[in-house]
């Protein structure tokens, strides 16, 4: 009876495993799904919307698509303007040090930490900067590895780089409705607290051609950029008011603008009620037209639960 009992319940045991196993591939099966539809509905939005010729439009710069229910679940979607960022790649460093100023880094020392480690992971060489970090830096690492010493192929890279945290890369401000109101102040009105980082990571990209474009980007950008308070308060008003013409303004040296932009950012989450799995998508897509037709081309696709 003993023998009985020990193979009846190691058999019991195994078929729960299994139908656990099966059970979680099956609804992660189907969030991946989900996920892929929301990333069918932001392409079929922006093929079907928006400028003529592929080029953005303020009205698309940035939309989302709220929860849609589909089947047993859900997805939502997001899709920003990759123009309206800086391209992390090919950024001036007095770009880099205003957006990390404006978004809460204030330390100087940790400021050229960071500034010359960004530059030493991008240039080919294995030659440090004076706070800069290379090859012997980061083999000395309790986990070592090597720096890229070449272009970054996503914003989430930095958190390797000497000097950068969780907290200057996504911000570390909890309070949604102190959040919106500092980034609604604009960067030269913040009353940031001791410790406090808005984050960096919405205002980088690392695919495009390093034109900023007017028709989405933020005002931090702008700022970034080396436009003043006042040009970046007067561009969001008018193409608010949909008179963004003129002679484009300059920036500061190798920051270039623009009016149009055919790259966005997709960001799709499947989910289903009840399980603990939550599928992403995120997609870099160009907006292009072959003869009268549109079309996207993917450029970047990151995956996972």
């Amino acid at each position: 009876m003993v023998f009985v009992s020990i193979v009846v319940s190691a058999f019991a045991f195994a078929m729960r495993t299994e139908l656990s196993a099966a059970r979680n591939f099956k609804e992660e099966a189907e969030a991946f799904a989900l996920a892929e539809a929301g990333v069918a509905w932001a392409a079929a939005t922006l093929a079907n919307e928006g400028a003529t010729g592929g080029g953005a439009s303020p009205a698309l710069s940035a939309f989302s698509s709220g929860d849609i229910p589909l089947g047993r679940g859900r997805y939502r979607v997001s899709v920003t303007a990759e123009g309206g960022r800086i391209n992390l790649n090919g950024a001036p460093v007095e770009v880099l040090r205003r957006l990390l100023q404006q978004t809460g880094v204030s330390d100087p020392r940790l400021l050229d930490v960071i500034l010359d480690s960004i530059q030493d992971w991008r240039d080919p060489d294995s030659l440090a900067r004076p706070d800069g970090a290379e090859e012997d830096y980061y083999r000395s690492l309790p986990h070592p590895y090597s720096p890229q010493n070449g272009n970054f192929e996503a914003v989430e890279e930095l958190l390797l780089v000497r000097g950068m945290t969780r907290e200057i890369l996504f911000g570390n401000i909890g309070d949604p409705a102190r959040l919106a109101a500092l980034l609604d102040a604009g960067p030269e009105e913040r009353a940031l607290r001791p410790g406090e980082y808005l984050g960096i990571h919405d205002f980088l990209a690392v695919i495009g051609p390093g034109q900023v474009n007017l028709a989405s980007a933020s005002r931090d950008v702008l700022m970034a950029a080396g436009l003043s308070g006042a040009q970046a308060a007067d561009i969001i008003a008018n193409r608010t008011q949909g008179l963004l013409r003129g002679p484009l303004p300059r920036g500061a040296a190798g920051i270039a603008f623009t009016t149009t932009s055919n790259l966005y950012a997709i960001e799709s989450v499947g989910s289903l009620p009840g399980s603990s799995f939550v599928y992403r998508i995120a997609a870099t897509v160009a907006k292009e037209r072959v003869g009268a037709r549109p079309r996207l081309r993917v450029l970047a696709w990151k995956q996972g639960v």
